[in-house]
C-alpha cells in the first residue's frame, strides 16, 4: 500500500514539474506581438492662407517636418476634390531651404481637370527635404465652391501617431 501511495505521489509531483515546464517553454517561445518599430512622424500644418484674383482662387499652406531634414521614399500625401461643377485646379509642391537663399525647390507642379462629383488624387514624394513643404492650390472656377482636402497618409518610412487632414474651403466672392 506504500509502494502505492508512493507510486502516485510520485506521478503526481512528475505531472506538476511537467505543467511547469511546459509553462516556461511556452513563455520562452511565445511569440512577441507585432511591434511597429519604425520612428514617429511628428508634423505641422500651418494654418491656409487664401489669395482671389478674379476667378482664380489660391490656397498657401506649409507642412514642417518635425526635424531639420528628412529624406521622403514614397511619401504618400492625398487630395481630395468636392464640387458640383467642373474645373480645373493646379497644384504645386515646393520645399524651401532654412538658412539658404529664399529660393524654392520645386516637387511637383500639375494641372488638374475636374469633372466629377469627388476626385482623388495621391502623390508621392521622394526627395530630401530641408525644412518645410510648402502646397499651394490654384483654382480656376467659373460657378460653385469646391472643397478640397489633403492628407497625409501612412507610409513605410514612419509611423503616424496622429490624423494629419486639412479641409479648404474657399471664401465667397461677392
Amino acid at each position: 500500500m506504500i509502494l502505492g501511495f508512493t507510486m502516485l505521489l510520485t506521478n503526481f509531483l512528475l505531472f506538476i514539474a511537467s505543467l511547469t515546464l511546459i509553462f516556461i517553454l511556452l513563455k520562452q517561445f511565445k511569440p512577441e506581438p507585432d511591434v511597429d518599430t519604425k520612428p514617429e512622424c511628428k508634423f505641422k500644418i500651418t494654418p491656409v492662407k487664401f489669395e482671389i484674383k478674379g476667378n482664380k482662387k489660391f490656397a498657401r499652406y506649409s507642412v514642417i517636418v518635425d526635424n531639420v531634414d528628412k529624406f521622403f521614399l514614397d511619401f504618400p500625401v492625398l487630395f481630395k476634390f468636392y464640387s458640383d461643377y467642373k474645373f480645373k485646379t493646379k497644384i504645386r509642391i515646393t520645399y524651401t531651404v532654412p538658412g539658404d537663399d529664399p529660393e524654392q525647390e520645386l516637387i511637383y507642379d500639375k494641372l488638374l481637370f475636374f469633372e466629377e462629383d469627388t476626385k482623388e488624387h495621391i502623390y508621392y514624394i521622394t526627395d530630401v527635404i530641408l525644412g518645410r513643404i510648402d502646397f499651394e492650390i490654384e483654382l480656376e472656377v467659373d460657378y460653385g465652391q469646391p472643397i478640397i482636402s489633403f492628407e497625409i497618409l501612412e507610409n513605410s518610412l514612419c509611423r503616424l501617431t496622429e490624423e494629419y487632414y486639412i479641409e479648404i474651403k474657399f471664401p465667397c466672392v461677392i
